[in-house]
C-alpha cells in the first residue's frame, strides 16, 4: 500500500495460500489482478514447482514407511562426460 512506500521492504505482505493447488492458484489471480502478466506467471511457475517438490516428497517418504528404501544416488556428471569422450 501507498502508506508502506517509503520503506520497500515493508511494502509486500505476506498472504498464506490454500494447500489445495487449484484454489492456490486462484488465491494467486486474485491478490495479483493488478499486477505485469509475466509476474504473475512467473509467480504461478513458482507455486507449480513448490508443489511438485512437496508431492515427490510425499512419495519418498511413503515409499519409506511402506518398507521400500528410496534409493537416491548422486549424478556423477563429470565421471560420464569423461566416459562419453
Amino acid at each position: 500500500t501507498v502508506e508502506r512506500a517509503h520503506s520497500p521492504k515493508n511494502l509486500w505482505e505476506k498472504i498464506y495460500l490454500s494447500r489445495n493447488y487449484g484454489k492456490a492458484l486462484a488465491q494467486l489471480d486474485e491478490h495479483l489482478a493488478y499486477f505485469p502478466k509475466a509476474q504473475v506467471h512467473r509467480n504461478k511457475q513458482r507455486l507449480t514447482k513448490i508443489h511438485q517438490y512437496l508431492l515427490r516428497m510425499r512419495k519418498l517418504k511413503l515409499r519409506e514407511i511402506n518398507g521400500r528404501k528410496a534409493n537416491l544416488t548422486r549424478v556423477h556428471r563429470k565421471v560420464e562426460q569423461r566416459e562419453e569422450r
